[in-house]
């Protein structure tokens, strides 16, 4: 789906890959509007924008909580008349041995990551009646080979994968979703997750991911993988799984020393 012209809604984009998709689509002739809890931050990067050929907006809401997505629906349903491309890239995780029970830090975590995307997209599918809409999802690179440390965030990546893999028979003929599979990037992604927390290796540029995401949505492609060496490994891991499990043990390290270094504290 060609984006000018279109109404555009992006999540999570006070920072991180949001932000980056944010001020890459204010270069397009298009209207825009970042969701986040911290909708001052986006009014901030607004502000820092040169020219910006879209008509930009910001909202502040908690994409976790029903009212709030319903909310945003609503406002932009009643000045934009619908929306046409949205990105469900609000999301967040724990690094992290988990051991103690705790209902609500997994409730958390599943709402923004999983209910809030489902919620949203069937909210699309309402309110586009017919119309043509794209709906881009960011998964990631765990969704698909699940990491140490992030037990919790791979299983809500993969639940959004196994999801979709099944709406889309359920779709009509003008709905398109889209799954980013990014894989470590360089955003405050880590320094939320956890205290210290390595990063994998190889680490992409934002930018370079959100550039890849926004040609992947005008190619109408099913599955955006940011990264070409992810991609080849990821099919190659298929037919030969040693790649991925040596990665994942090499991984399993990285956590043992640092579940270590964080009970010596």
């Amino acid at each position: 789906m060609k984006i000018d012209g279109r109404r555009v809604i992006v999540t999570g984009a006070s920072s991180g890959i949001g932000r980056s998709l944010f001020e890459l689509l204010a270069e397009r002739e298009a209207t825009v509007l970042g969701a986040a809890r911290r909708g001052e931050s986006i009014r901030k990067t607004i502000r820092s924008l040169k020219a910006p050929r879209a008509r930009l907006e910001a909202m502040s809401c908690d994409l976790s909580v029903r009212r709030d997505v319903d909310r945003l629906f609503k406002d932009v349903g009643r000045r934009w008349g619908g929306v046409d491309i949205f990105f469900a890239n609000a999301g967040f995780a724990y690094y992290e041995k988990l051991g103690r029970p705790d209902w609500a830090r997994i409730r958390a975590l599943f709402d923004l990551n999983v209910f809030s995307v489902v919620y949203s997209l069937e909210k699309m599918a309402e309110i586009s009646a017919g119309r043509d809409f794209h709906f881009v999802i960011t998964a990631s690179g765990v969704s698909t080979l699940a990491m140490p440390g992030y037990a919790l965030y791979s299983a809500s990546k993969a639940a959004l994968e196994r999801f979709v893999e099944a709406f889309r028979f359920e779709m009509g003929p003008g709905a398109r979703i889209s799954m980013v599979y990014p894989i470590a990037t360089r955003t405050g992604f880590f320094a939320a997750a956890g205290r210290n927390v390595p990063v994998p290796w190889p680490v992409q540029d934002p930018r370079r991911v959100s550039r890849s995401i926004i040609r992947g949505v005008e190619k109408d492609r099913k599955r955006i993988h940011p990264s070409r060496l992810f991609r080849l490994t990821s099919f190659l891991d298929r037919f030969a799984p040693l790649i991925g499990r040596a990665y994942q043990k090499r991984a399993a390290g990285a956590f043992e020393r640092w579940t270590a270094k964080q009970g010596g504290k």
